[in-house]
């Protein structure tokens, strides 16, 4: 396949930083393939142009069953352009994850499904669920009160196997739609438009260096993204569960 053809963004959005480090550590995944991943937040990368990339992988947290307003608005604003491209995305946050640390993927999966089909994202996208982590810090007044009521132990879910594992059966079958794309399009390589300066950065617990990786800037989405919290918890555990990554 062209070399040129290989350039994949990596856009999430996240609140407390745990999807950007997921993010990342997708990205870092990615080189092992022959890839040229950028890992983006959505305020680094409002828009992108035809020709920009080959594939977008989107990821978010998720507020009361949707993901977060600003990907939501990426992709109103990038929607045809999704249609163009092969698109997979992934949710980070606590659904499915139980009172002993154990992962349900049929769970999560579902919370998967409800999420994608309330956020926009293009129909036909392959997507998957992350364990994400439950701290307190950096939140507001009143999801911290959220997070302190709902029935889980504070803590490091994430689970690096779980992503990796994503990522090695993923990018095969990615590469081969961006080869179609390619023959589609006769050939037409990548523009570098759609790159941004910024800092290198290490993924994860396991501090994997992503340093063949494009620079690319990461943001974690400051205060706009942790408003207008509802106050009554304590009933609505199922959803609060995918509200804080």
């Amino acid at each position: 396949m062209n070399h040129r053809l290989q350039r994949v963004l990596v856009l999430f959005s996240t609140v407390s930083g745990c999807t950007a480090s997921i993010a990342r550590r997708i990205g870092s995944d990615l080189i092992a393939y022959g890839i040229k991943p950028t890992v983006m937040s959505v305020e680094q990368c409002p828009e992108v142009s035809e020709g920009d990339y080959d594939s977008i992988i989107i990821g978010s947290g998720a507020r009361l069953g949707r993901w977060h307003r600003d990907v939501r608005d990426w992709i109103a604003r990038n929607g045809e352009l999704l249609k163009s491209v092969p698109v997979r995305c992934f949710t980070v946050g606590l659904h499915g994850i139980r009172a002993d640390g154990s992962f349900d993927e049929t769970e999560a999966r579902e919370a998967m499904e409800r999420i994608m089909s309330s956020s926009g994202i293009p129909q036909g996208t392959g997507g998957v669920f992350f364990p994400g982590w439950k701290r307190t810090e950096g939140f507001s007044s009143m999801e911290r009160i959220a997070l302190r009521v709902y029935p889980l132990a504070e803590g490091d879910y994430r689970d690096w196997d779980l992503v990796d594992a994503w990522v090695r059966g993923m990018a095969p079958e990615l590469l081969r739609k961006m080869e179609e794309n390619s023959r589609r399009r006769g050939g037409t390589g990548v523009s570098t438009r759609g790159g941004a300066a910024g800092t290198r950065t290490g993924a994860g617990r396991a501090g994997r260096a992503t340093g063949d990786m494009p620079a690319s800037a990461v943001a974690d989405g400051g205060a706009s993204k942790r408003a207008g919290v509802a106050a009554a918890v304590a009933s609505e555990s199922s959803i609060w569960s995918e509200c804080f990554a």
